[in-house]
């Protein structure tokens, strides 16, 4: 994008809030910017001549730039502002601001929402990342007989018909290194619901939200035979994967996004 137009917009952003003295919604601003952007730029730049067109092909790129983090932010309830304006001190962990940090900062946020959700509300969550990242169907385990299984998925094999893919997931809820005597427990099971039936591909999948040491990653290749294969994800890996996935996060955390798997994150308002 042209850098003297990225310019002209965030003089025109800060004026507009400044004017304001006070956070605006995205909506509020866009519309209130483009109105700004016709008055003292001209009505013909295509760039602005349309709100759907400036929020769609302008604003959403913009907002990433670094330029304009140097002056503006998006609070936790998703409104802009100037940095130098007086908000509300940060309280909780679903109260920062996401356009002010870099990628690890994200992850770390994430990561200590991840570990105060409810546990079975953890495995639908995890759930529906396997649902939208490989597409199969999901069922979350019930507590007794699982043999530490957690999450079963399956879909239908492209090559072979009749016969299906599954994966089986274990969560462990981990704040530092998931120990060698987990990754024995994880295989024992998933070894054991191969047993029972033939399958075109077989997949173990365990999912920390701590770290596995080397000698974890390690036994899992080890134990990979013809039909099974296994593959792990810590928290780093975790958390990535939510981020590409647009998940738990919209400009700052994503309060709704929380709120749908687990309602006691997310602070009540005073009344």
């Amino acid at each position: 994008m042209d850098k003297d137009y990225i310019k002209i917009v965030i003089e025109v952003a800060k004026e507009k809030l400044k004017l304001s003295n006070k956070p605006l919604s995205e909506n509020e601003f866009t519309r209130s910017l483009v109105a700004l952007l016709k008055k003292k730029h001209g009505k013909s730049d295509n760039r602005h001549s349309s709100k759907t067109r400036f929020r769609r092909e302008v604003f959403k790129y913009l907002i990433e730039t670094d330029d304009w983090k140097e002056e503006i932010i998006q609070t936790n309830d998703k409104r802009f502002a100037l940095k130098s304006m007086d908000l509300p001190a940060s309280k909780t962990d679903l109260d920062w601001y996401w356009n002010n940090v870099d990628i690890n900062t994200v992850q770390e946020k994430i990561l200590n929402i991840l570990k105060k959700i409810d546990p079975f509300k953890f495995e639908a969550l995890v759930a529906s990342m396997i649902e939208e990242i490989f597409g199969y169907k999901t069922q979350v385990t019930s507590k007794s007989g699982d043999m530490g299984i957690d999450i079963i998925a399956f879909k239908d094999d492209d090559a072979q018909k009749g016969k299906k893919q599954a994966m089986f997931v274990q969560v462990k809820r981990f704040k530092k290194t998931v120990g060698r005597n987990v990754a024995d427990s994880f295989i024992g099971a998933v070894q054991e619901y191969y047993e029972k039936e033939k399958w075109a591909k077989f997949h173990g999948l365990i999912i920390t939200t701590g770290t596995f040491p080397d000698s974890f990653i390690e036994k899992l290749k080890r134990s990979e035979k013809s039909g099974i294969n296994f593959s792990c994800w810590d928290g780093k890996e975790l958390t990535d994967r939510m981020i590409k996935l647009g998940w738990g996060i919209n400009y700052s955390i994503d309060i709704n996004f929380w709120n749908e798997f687990d309602s006691s994150l997310v602070p009540k308002e005073k009344k």
